[in-house]
Formats: structure tokens, sequence, C-alpha cells
């Protein structure tokens, strides 16, 4: 729909090089910190990530799923009985790439590059949609910029009120950085997700190629939804709300020559290609009605949205451009407008939704808003000489990056000093890994407290009872009953008890586990000790038969 020339497919090919170098760097000095632990005799191990570490020991925990056989979803960290479910299959599908030794080594290669892959990916889709509504090339590059490594101005609540974390530092659904750094399925969802607008855009320009074109569709929505499950209901009430204004614009004439005018030819080449994906939601929402666990899950996957004041901070200063850029994309090409228009105009209402994943619910829009944003200001400057406003968009470029650099500098400052739980101890890496042998292929359950319980599922082949805050049924409750166990003020019964009921077979007891209370597992006769690693012990269950 769009050609792109030969050179800017290798100016993207060299910017796409330059933001995957960049954001490595720190993951890089981070490996090699821990390199450099070994060798000096302090032994600590990298986890893999600088930010969302939590999420991120899940992400292998899951890669590790797929390398034991399962095809489906079914999280380690409960001891609840699973019937499986189609979710995460990126990680289920690269976990059966590796194989023993040095498996969390390789776990650890396969997501950053997979990374790597869904950065390049992501421009790409992301340059192409820009594409469609862009003629410049000067301004294309421009809007990619912003949009993959840029941010708002949240930044500036750091300098009035340090309290307010910068909605660019947590929400990557918001921007695109955050994406990029460390959230592959993110960005490949995001990049299905393009490619499904723009194929659906097709439908209407391209008429002689419809019947490719709503297959491609169909496919390219369902995979965003294997990637993000979200996005099928994304991508359908965003294709929806454009086939609604065709219908309102031709039903009432709000056009000369309207290009709605083959609305009712479209209709039903959109309805066969929302079969798949719709099919995929139907199978959703009966998993989650269904499925105790999954109803767990979806309780405690709690995003909500902050402040309407919070989202102002961020994007206010691009929206007097968003909304000129509006009004001038769809005085040229209403066809096209469209799409992007009624979306950002629905996006504040749908963050606030009362669904769970409120903030979720913004996903893909902060593109559509660069892309108005950058419409709208090259109808400004137009009348201005080059030399006067370029100094200003390169002012304005700088602006929007501080969030992203921020976050690079935070990233090396963890990456350089090992820590909890960025780093791990040998000691901690050897006990899990001892774990994993002795785990067979029964998937026991391990009582520890979070933070260790957190990262052993991406270790051994083991199940936890706290460590995600979703995927953990029970949330807080749960956690507390758990660590409480590592109390000396808890007796021998109620202990035994708790351990019988969620069919625990082995407890760790480390540096984190100390910390929980004064209770020393080796005066309970019914654990017997198997495994030492420096200040890590590993203890059996004798009392209880776990039921795998």
């Amino acid at each position: 729909m769009v050609k792109i020339t030969p050179e800017e497919k290798k100016w993207i090919f060299y910017f796409a090089i330059s933001i995957v170098i960049i954001t490595t760097i720190p993951y890089f000095i981070a490996f090699q910190t821990a390199v450099n632990s070994s060798q000096n005799g302090s032994g600590w191990k990298f986890s893999g990530f600088l930010f969302g570490i939590e999420d991120g020991n899940s992400y292998i925990a899951k890669m590790r799923l797929g390398y034991i056989g399962n095809w489906l979803f079914r999280s380690p960290y409960t001891d609840m009985n699973q019937s499986g479910f189609l979710a995460f299959f990126p990680y289920l599908l690269l976990g059966k790439l590796v194989g023993k030794p040095a498996l969390h080594e390789q776990l650890l290669v396969l997501f950053h590059l997979f990374r790597v892959i869904s950065d390049f990916v992501v421009i790409l889709a992301t340059y192409q949609l820009i594409s469609i509504f862009i003629s410049s090339i000067y301004w294309r590059r421009i809007g990619l910029v912003i949009a993959t490594v840029g941010g708002g101005l949240g930044w500036l609540s750091l300098i009035y009120n340090p309290a307010v974390l910068p909605l660019e530092f947590y929400s990557p659904e918001s921007f695109g950085f955050l994406e990029i750094y460390g959230l592959p399925h993110l960005s490949l969802g995001r990049a299905l997700m393009f490619w499904a607008l723009i194929t659906y855009l097709e439908l209407w320009i391209r008429q002689d190629h419809q019947s490719r074109s709503f297959l491609k569709l169909s496919l390219l929505w369902f995979c965003a939804g294997l990637a993000q499950p979200l996005l099928i209901g994304l991508i359908g009430l965003i294709i929806g709300l454009h086939w609604l204004v065709g219908c309102i614009v031709e039903k009432f004439h709000f056009q000369d020559n309207s290009p709605f005018h083959n609305y009712r030819l479209v209709f039903p080449r959109i309805l066969a290609a929302s079969l798949l994906p719709a099919l995929f939601l139907i199978y959703n929402i009966i998993k989650f009605s269904s499925d105790p666990y999954l109803a767990y899950w979806n309780r405690q996957n709690y995003l909500p949205s902050p402040q309407a004041r919070v989202y102002l901070l961020s994007y206010g200063f691009f929206l007097p451009f968003a909304i000129y850029g509006g009004i001038k994309v769809w005085q040229k090409d209403s066809l096209k407008g469209g799409l992007l228009i009624p979306w950002l105009i629905v996006a504040p209402f749908l963050i606030y939704m009362p669904v769970g994943v409120q903030r979720r619910m913004i996903e893909g829009a902060w593109i559509a808003l660069i892309i108005l944003v950058t419409y709208g200001f090259t109808h400004i400057i137009g009348k201005y000489s080059p030399r006067y406003w370029r100094v200003w968009v390169s002012i304005g470029l700088g602006f929007t990056m501080v969030s992203s650099l921020i976050l690079l500098v935070g990233g090396i400052k963890l990456a350089i000093k090992p820590s909890l739980p960025v780093f791990l101890p040998n000691s901690m890496v050897t006990m899990m890994e001892t774990l994993d042998n002795i785990s067979g292929t029964g998937n026991p359950v391990v009582l520890a407290a979070y933070e260790t319980s957190n990262a052993l599922p991406a270790y051994a082949n083991v199940r936890v009872i706290i460590g995600h805050g979703p995927e953990s049924a029970g949330g807080e409750i749960t956690k507390k009953k758990a660590e409480a166990i590592y109390q000396s003020s808890i007796s021998d019964g109620e202990r035994l008890q708790f351990l019988k009921n969620h069919q625990v077979r082995f407890v760790v007891w480390g540096e984190l586990e100390r910390k929980l209370g004064n209770w020393n597992p080796a005066s309970a006769n019914y654990l017997k000790k198997i495994s030492q690693s420096g200040d890590y012990f590993i203890y059996e269950v004798e009392e209880t038969q776990p039921r795998y």
C-alpha cells in the first residue's frame, strides 16, 4: 500500500541496529559484572533482567515449561491443579529449542535474542504504519524515533514530586521504549497489531486483492492475540470503530466522493477475517469463566490506570499538535484518518474501563498519537525555512528522550553493582540447580520466601506456593501464611498441616528465609536435610506424600 524505498529500508535497519546495541549495553555490563564477581570470589549470577525482575523470571519459567514438553501454559507459581491454557505461546515455543547442560544460560540467550528480533520487527511495523500517513521521509524518521525511543514529559514529576513515578517508567503499553528495552512479547504483539491494521486498510484500498488481504488480516489478528490476548479485542474495537465511521459518513452524506462508499462490500470480509480471532476470544472467555485457577489469576492480574493528571502530564504537550493533525488528516483522507481519530478519542475511556488490566487498554495508541502529532507539525512548520524549525525539532526530540535516558542510566547503575534481585548469589543458584536435579518429572512443590520462590521456577522443574503476584493463587493471604511458617511462634502441628495441605515436598532455608523468622528447620523431626550450598539448605518433608 505504501512503497518504502531501498534507502529507507537501509536507514530503518541501521536505526534498529543502533537501538538494539544501546538497549543491550546495560545487559552486557550486567553479564560481565557477574563474570567478574565469580573471578574475584564474591560470586553472583545475573538474573537476565534489569527491570520487572518478577515478571522476567516468570518468562524464563514459561520457557522451561516448553522445554519439558508443554504446549499449554500451567503456572509453576501455585500448587493449584490446572487444566492448561493457550497463553504465552512465544515463550513455550522458545523453550523447545534448548537442552541441558547450561539450560538457564540458554534460556536467557534465547530470551534476549527474542528481544532483539522483536525490536527489529516492531520498529519496521511502526515505520510502515507511519508511512501510510506521512509522505515525507524526513518526518517518517522523526515520527519513528519518537514512537519507539521517545516518551512524554512525565519525567518532570521527578523535579517537583519524586514520589510520583513517571508513567514512562512502568507502563510499557503507554509508550514504546520499555517494550523495546525488555518485553519482547509485547513488542511482537504490537508489530502484529500494526500489520493487521495496515492489512485492514488494504481491504478498502486494494479492491483487487481483497481475498488475499482478509486471509492475511485473520492470521495477523490471531497471531497478535497469541502474543498478547488483549489485542484480539482491541484490534476488533479499532476496526469496528473505523467501519462505523464509514457507515455514518455514507449514511448521512457527510462527504462528497466519500472513500467509504464500498463499506457494505468490506463488511463481509471483515466478518470473515474476524472468525478465527473471535474463536480464540471465545476460548479465552470460556477458560477464564470455567477454570478455578484462571479465575484466581484474572482477579489478581490487576493493573489499574493512574490518575488522569499523570496521563495529562505525559501526553499533554502533544495534544494540540495531535488535534490539529487529526483535522488535517481527516480533510485530506478520511479513510485513513477514520482509523486513528476514533481510536484516540475512545482511548481515555478504555483506560478507565471496569477491568483489571486497565493500563493495557491503551496499547498502541501512543503511535497513533505520534502520527497525528507529526502530521500536524508538518503543516504548522511548512511555511517556515528548515533552518528555523529543525533546531526546535532537535530540542523537542531531546525532551522526549529524557525518560528513556534515565531508564538506561538506571539500568547501568544496577548492572555494575551486584545485589538482589537483579543478581543472585552463586550459592542460591547452586541450591536451585540442586532442586532441579532431584525434582524429577513430578514438579514437586517447594516452600521458600517470596523472592526465592519467584526465581525458583526459572531454574528448577518445581512448583511454588507464592512468588508471582497475579499467578500465585491466594495473593497476599497465601503469602502471609507461607512466610509465617518460618516464624518460631508457629507450632509444629500447624506447620506440618500447612505443608500437607499444600503438598510441599521441599523446604528451602536461606538468607531470605532467615529474615522471615527465627525458626530453624533442623529442629523439625519431620524434615530431612538433603543438601547444603553455602548458607542455603534444602529439607525434604518426610511425613507427607505429595500428589503428582
